[in-house]
C-alpha cells in the first residue's frame, strides 16, 4: 500500500467511530444523478458501474438531473473537452469538498471504442469512489488505478476488474463519515483532479 493512502486511511480512522468496523452488514446506497441518463451507453455504464458497487455492499441509486436530490453526487458528461484541460484525463472529479464529476466522453470514444460503454462504467465508478473516499489517491491495481494499461481493458471487457480490498476499506470509511441527512458536501470551491489514460 502506498504511503499516501496508509496516511488517508488513519486520518479517516481517527475521524471516524466506525473505523474498527469500516463495512457495516446492511447495504449502504449511495444516490447519484447523471446527465444524458436514456444514452445507450450511458445505460450500460451504469449498470457496470453499479454491478462494481454492488459487489461489495454498496448501491448505486440513480436520478434523473432534474429530480436530483440534496448530498447526491452529480455526474456530467462533456464531449468536447479541450486538450489543455486535463491533458489525457478521462474525466474529473471534486474529491475534497464537492459532489461533481465531470466525464470526458469524446476522450472515452476515442481511446478504446471497442469497450465504451464498459469503459465508461469502469471511468464513472472511479469518479465516484474519489467522491466518496474525499482523496484524489490511487490503488496500484483495480479500478482505482492511475493507469489501466492493456490487461486492464481486457479485464473491464470481460468484466473483471474489481477494486483493491484497500479502496474497499476507504469506501466504507468515506460512507461512515457521511450522514445520510447531508449526503456528501458540494462546496464550490473544490479542487479538481484528473485522472491519466493509461499509457
Amino acid at each position: 500500500m502506498k504511503l499516501t493512502r496508509m496516511i488517508t486511511m488513519t486520518m479517516l480512522a481517527g475521524l471516524c467511530p466506525y473505523a474498527a468496523t469500516a463495512k457495516p452488514a446492511a447495504t449502504r446506497t449511495v444516490t447519484v444523478c447523471a446527465q444524458d441518463w436514456s444514452m445507450p451507453a450511458m445505460i450500460q455504464a451504469r449498470m457496470t458501474a453499479s454491478r462494481l458497487f454492488r459487489e461489495i455492499g454498496v448501491r448505486l441509486q440513480w436520478a434523473k438531473p432534474g429530480s436530483c436530490p440534496a448530498g447526491a453526487i452529480r455526474i456530467s458528461i462533456s464531449r468536447s473537452t479541450p486538450d489543455s484541460f486535463y491533458p489525457g484525463a478521462l474525466g474529473c472529479t471534486w474529491p475534497f469538498g464537492g459532489a461533481q464529476v465531470e466525464i470526458f466522453l469524446d476522450r472515452i470514444e476515442k481511446n478504446n471504442p471497442r469497450i465504451v460503454p464498459n469503459l465508461l462504467g469502469y471511468v464513472i465508478a472511479h469518479k465516484i469512489t474519489h467522491v466518496i473516499e474525499r482523496t484524489g489517491g490511487h490503488s496500484d491495481h483495480g479500478v482505482m488505478k492511475a493507469h489501466w494499461d492493456w490487461r486492464d481493458f481486457a479485464r473491464m471487457e470481460g468484466n473483471r476488474l474489481r477494486f483493491a480490498q484497500d479502496d474497499v476499506d476507504l469506501i466504507f470509511l468515506g460512507l461512515a463519515r457521511r450522514t445520510p441527512a447531508v449526503g456528501f458536501p458540494t462546496n464550490a470551491a473544490a479542487i479538481s483532479a484528473g485522472d491519466i489514460v493509461p499509457r
